[in-house]
């Protein structure tokens, strides 16, 4: 594991690297890493990579040099966690993350992200904490789909718009999750920002998020379908405490509002 001082390993689960260094890992791995921290060395595209830890939060992978990984085709990432690091997904390509968390990456771009046409992410019992970025403190997506399901989101930031996510023209579905504490600094979305896209969410919890305009949620020209959801002590300088709507269809089903606030529409302005 990484603690062993020279790496004799071969990626196997019986034989985990030390170094994680993408020069010694070839197109189709399925890559094993025992508990430890591990310094990633040198950023690639991958068509097809599994990565897997032992227990996400002890299999620690450190950005060092590069964006760590860029989806070409397929990329699946399990029980680690990843800190000061980004994964780009590629127009029609895919990412898939179970039980990861995604620590501390900052910059211009988000710790997921995809500008270059559709994409695919499923993300599964995923935790993104303390990252920030321009546009969507944690994933920033333009075209494609995004599935989301009993994931934490927790004091991320974005300088503009989408204090976690930053969505347009993309099919979203967001189920059993909670973002709490993200922050848009200057504009929109303190914790979801959509733009000619649909999110469908379902037993949400939006809890002390902060926007100049839409506390926890701002959509534009987006469908947007809430159930079960809960949103609190959210707050926006100007419209929608916690949801700023503006355009196409919104439903609202069997949900609360406690304790938002702002100058106009407190919970919600549409």
């Amino acid at each position: 594991d990484s603690n062993v001082g020279n790496d004799t390993g071969d990626g196997s689960i019986n034989h985990p690297y030390k170094e994680f260094d993408t020069g010694k890992i070839p197109e189709g791995s399925v890559v094993h890493l025992a508990n430890g921290e591990y310094a990633l060395k040198g950023g690639k595209a991958y068509a097809n990579l599994y990565v897997v830890g032992e227990n996400p939060t002890k299999t620690v992978v450190k950005y060092v040099d590069a964006v760590g990984f860029t989806s070409k085709g397929s990329i699946t990432l399990k029980d680690v966690s990843l800190v000061d690091l980004r994964v780009n997904v590629n127009s029609n390509a895919n990412l898939t993350a179970i039980n990861t968390i995604f620590l501390n990456s900052s910059g211009s771009n988000s710790a997921i992200y995809s500008s270059s046409g559709p994409s695919n992410v499923v993300l599964n019992n995923c935790t993104f904490s303390q990252n920030s970025a321009e546009y969507g403190g944690t994933i920033n997506m333009k075209g494609g789909k995004l599935n989301i399901k009993n994931s934490l989101f927790i004091n991320n930031h974005a300088d503009c718009y989408g204090g976690a996510i930053a969505c347009d023209d993309v099919e979203v579905t967001i189920s059993n999750s909670r973002f709490i504490s993200n922050q848009a600094m200057t504009d929109a979305g303190g914790a979801i920002y959509l733009k000619n896209s649909k999110l469908k969410g379902n037993k949400l919890e939006l809890i002390n998020c902060s926007a100049v305009f839409g506390g926890a949620i701002t959509s534009l020209e987006s469908d947007l379908n809430l159930n079960n959801s809960v949103s609190k002590n959210n707050r926006a300088k100007y419209y929608g405490g916690a949801i700023y709507k503006m355009y196409t269809r919104f439903e609202l089903l069997n949900s609360k509002f406690v304790n938002n606030s702002a100058l106009n529409g407190g919970a919600v302005y549409a």
